[in-house]
Formats: structure tokens, sequence, C-alpha cells
């Protein structure tokens, strides 16, 4: 029944207008609850690094696989007050609790793990300081279409006897990716004597199935799909990375994941393009230490490896970077900031009204470090944890059918509450209020759930139009004449209208008559 609630839900874009005239909706009527109240939702789409399209989209029944990690883990729950969580084309909703309030004095953190077959895992680091509804965009790598900054490679050269031990060293290297920056390359080499183990610590024998993946620091589209991001907690600190470059590297044998190579370590190599700079922003030089970091794609932990040293290679006239791998994980290269303690708050003060959805990208140093949504009501506040301590610069995205009302925002360091204002050129949104009813059965259906669209004809992918409260939304995230399909994500089911929904008065208010 909960699904064709959702459909009713959707059919009212397109069928359900109801003018000045018809009888209010609540009318006489029996007001049923169908969902609990939720007071803190956090949306995600998932989209394809290299085509910027949501994952699955088309797909019915595509799933990625999803997991919770972290101290809060067990404080979330779908955004229908049940345990079980998915991720359905592309599209992801989880609450907290009811009676758990996240704050500045105890929020609430958790990793949210992205795995499918074909893709390089990645997480999303949620740390809630306010109640409140987010929404969050992941970026995840295909391996069969690469974004730009990325390359990879697969090796299939290394052999081991029956007692999980290599008998040759065997070296390879990334291809090096299409990049609008410096072009690198990664390498690793397996010294004979290796011994291949699994997580138990036991040997895995026969010939290895080696995937490197290399992500070069210096292109804006590889850093967007960084698994795990740069603002995130390390060893339990939050801190804030300056990428010299990254690598995921998988090894299986005999259907058995490696993850240990014994008494001895493999070797990695990463190229470092020349203009890359530490978080301080001195340039690289030959003797400068970087800290190396270990990333566990089944948890979305960081872990510091310790420091190596910077070095310059006479043959390939590349800086370079060689360290030791004695487990199997993803590998980043990174210099380290400090971050608020608790995060940062944000007021944005624009010239929009009403309920709007932004974008925004972050760079620290000119350096791309995070991206994101915020539906918010003009003058009200979020927060972004972890967060910068110094200077940034914001690229701030109003999206109205134009597409070109991009705004640059500098935004002075600390960690005190900050006011950005903005002004878009844009035409005047449609306002648009979302209910429906059962007049037969004398039935109000007020289910709390995320709405999301998108144009129609353009690149498949849903933007956040706000939560759904006890079920009734208002946006102004809709413009005159412009075609949009609608979606929301109803616990673990997504449902999309199945027509096209096309504003044509400033205000609309929407019922359904239909019942479930």
């Amino acid at each position: 029944m909960k699904n064709q609630i959702i459909l009713s839900a959707l059919v009212l874009l397109c069928v359900g207008l109801c003018v000045s005239s018809c009888k209010k909706p609540d009318e006489g009527l029996e007001y049923i609850f169908t969902s609990p109240e939720i007071t803190t939702a956090i949306g995600v789409v998932v989209i394809n690094a290299a085509t910027e399209e949501q994952l699955g989209i088309d797909i019915d029944n595509f799933k990625i696989d999803v997991s919770i990690e972290g101290p809060d883990k067990g404080s979330v729950v779908n955004n229908q007050g049940d345990p079980e969580i998915a991720c359905v084309k592309g599209m992801l909703s989880v609450a907290l609790k009811p009676g758990i309030v996240p704050s500045e004095s105890k929020p609430v953190k958790f990793n949210v793990i992205f795995k499918k077959s074909g893709y390089i895992s990645t997480s999303l680091a949620v740390r809630l300081t306010e109640p409140g509804y987010t929404s969050h965009i992941v970026k995840m790598v295909d391996l069969n279409n690469l974004p730009d900054g990325v390359a990879t490679v697969q090796n299939t050269q290394i052999s081991t006897n029956a007692s999980g031990v290599t008998q040759s060293q065997v070296s390879f290297s990334t291809p090096t990716p299409q990049s609008a920056g410096e072009l690198t390359k990664a390498s690793l080499t397996v010294p004979a004597g290796t011994v291949m183990l699994d997580e138990n610590m036991q040997p895995v024998s026969g010939t290895v199935t080696a995937r490197m993946t290399y992500f070069n620091p210096s292109d804006e589209s590889s850093l967007q799909s960084f698994p795990g991001g740069f603002m995130v907690e390390a060893d339990g600190q939050e801190v804030i990375f300056k990428s010299g470059g990254f690598v995921a590297l998988d090894m299986s044998a005999g259907g058995k994941e490696i993850k240990h190579f014994g008494t001895n370590a493999i070797s990695m190599t990463l190229e470092i393009p020349a203009n890359t700079s530490n978080y301080d922003g001195t340039p690289i030089q030959v003797g400068m230490s970087i800290p190396i970091w270990s990333y566990n794609p089944n948890t979305g932990q960081w872990h510091n490896e310790g420091d190596q040293t910077i070095s310059f290679n006479a043959v390939s006239q590349k800086f370079e970077v060689t360290f030791p791998m004695t487990h199997l994980s993803y590998w980043n290269t990174d210099w380290q900031g400090t971050a608020c303690a608790g995060g940062r708050k944000f007021t944005i003060n624009s010239n929009l009204t009403g309920d709007q959805e932004l974008g925004f990208n972050v760079y620290n140093n000119g350096e791309w470090v995070a991206v994101g949504e915020q539906n918010f009501k003009n003058g009200s506040s979020f927060s972004l944890s972890p967060y910068p301590t110094v200077a940034t610069t914001w690229k701030i995205v109003n999206y109205s059918p134009s597409g070109s009302n991009v705004l640059e925002v500098s935004v002075p360091g600390g960690c005190n509450n900050a006011e950005i204002a903005v002004t878009f050129t844009v035409p005047k949104p449609i306002e648009i209020d979302l209910e429906y009813v059962c007049t037969s059965k004398n039935t109000v259906y007020k289910p709390w759930m995320p709405i999301y669209y998108r144009v129609d004809g353009e690149p498949k992918v849903y933007k956040f139009a706000g939560y759904m409260i006890n079920g009734k939304i208002h946006s102004n995230c809709f413009y005159y004449g412009v075609p949009y399909k609608i979606a929301t994500m109803f616990g673990t089911t997504v449902v999309e209208s199945p027509d096209i929904f096309t504003a044509s008065k400033p205000y609309h208010k929407m019922t359904i008559n239909t019942c479930p």
C-alpha cells in the first residue's frame, strides 16, 4: 500500500491541479499518518564521475551496495524509520531515529559506504551538528568509462606457488590519464618472495589479478571523483586533505581478496605534478616530506602510515614519492590541514525567494575540496563539518533553466559563523504546494519523504526539491514552461512520475483525488 500511496503523491503533479474554487483538500477528512516524524534526514544522489548522470536512473532494480559505518551507525534508519537501507537507481535517503537530535556539543557521525561491481568504491562522511534536511552528491568512477585525470590497469602476470609466495618480481604502471594538468602515473613493484595473504592471514595461491587505478591531483574532475573526499576524519581527528596523488589497488587470487603481504612489502611509486604545493602553499621540492595515508574502502576510515620523502627522477623528469605497502587498501599522499571543531555554520542571503536549491563547490588555495547541495530558506543557516580553518572560495550555482547562474564568493578564514551574500539573475520561480487526499475514504495521506526533480531532456540527474513534511511540501524549484520529471524515495523504494509536469502559473496548489 505504501508504494501505491507514493505513486498517488507523484501523479498529482500531472493530473491533480486544484484551482481556487476547489473544496479545501482537508475539509471534512480524517487525517492518517503513514510514516513517522523525521526531523533529520540525509539524501544522496550518486552520479557517474565521467558522464555526470545518475547511476542506474533508467534501469529498474539497479542497486548500489551500501552500508553505514562509524560510531553512530546505530542511529541511522531509512526515511520511514525502518532499519533496512538501500541505494536504488542512484538514490539513497536515510534519517536519524526519532529522539536523536544532533548538536555541536553532541554531533552524530557516520560513514556511508558505496560499492558496485565495475566501479571504484567510495564513501560519504556525514557529520551532523543540527537537525534538518540535507542533500549530498557522491561521484563513483566507472572503470569502463573513466573521468579525466583517472587511469586504470589490470595485470595478471603475478603468480604464486601453493604457499602463496611469488616466484619472480613483477612491475607495472597505469597508463598516463588524459588530463588538463601535468601527465603523471602510478607504478607498482611486487618483489619475488612476497607472500600473498587473505584478510585472515591465510596464503592465497595461483594467478593474481591486480587492478590499479590512479587519480591525478592536478585535474579537478579527478579530485571530484576522489574516494572518501578531502574533508574527512582521520585517526580520530577532523582534517582537510591536500593531495599529491591517490591510487586504488585491488588484488585477488583463487576467488579470494588479498589483504596482506607477509613480512615483505610491495612498493608503490606515484609521480607528483610539478605544480603541486603542500597545504601551506609551499611548492614541492626534492627532500620535502609528504604523509602517506591508507583508506579502508569497507569502513571509509583513514589511517596515517608515516611520512615519505619526495625525490626527482632524472629519467622521467618527474617528481615522485615511493612508499612500502604491507597491507592492501587504497593509498593516498596527502598533507593535512586543521578543521573547525564541530564544523562551521553558514548563512546564505540572496535575492531568491522561498525554498531554493543551491549547489556549491568549495576550494582551498584554488584546489577543489568539497561539493554539496543545500535546499534552504533565504537567511536560514546550515553547517558543514569537517570544514577548513583557512580562507576558502565557493562557486555557487542556482539551478535555474538557464544553467548559467554560477557565482564565485570568497569566504574568510576562521570558524565563526559566516554569511554569504549572493545575487542571481534568474526568472521568478513558480511556487508549488503538493498535497494529496482520498475523498471517497475521507482520508489525507501524510508521509515524510524527500521530493526530487529534474528537467526532462537534460542530463539525467535529480535535484533535491525539498522534504515533504507531514504530507505536504512547498517548493520554489520550478520555473515557467519548463518540463520536469518528479521522483521520491520512500524507505527503500524509488518512485518516479510517469508523466511530465510543466508549470504554467505563478502558484500551483496541487492535490489528487485518486485513492490508493
